[in-house]
């Protein structure tokens, strides 16, 4: 019997779209019999950085 695929997928998302694209990965690896596990990055970002970004209200 053959082992199954282990798959990370190591991600960063300000927005929310990467964490989209994440999800839909993990759904397809899992479809295709895959071991899948998410992994959000933490933000590196400086809080004044973030403040100052609407987009990452």
């Amino acid at each position: 019997m053959a082992t199954p695929v282990k798959l990370a997928i190591v991600f960063y998302s300000s927005t929310g779209t990467i964490t989209e694209i994440a999800r839909e990965l993990h759904d397809a690896g899992v479809k295709a019999g895959a071991e899948v596990r998410l992994l959000k990055v933490a933000e590196l970002a400086p809080q004044a950085a973030i403040d100052s970004n609407p987009a990452w209200a």
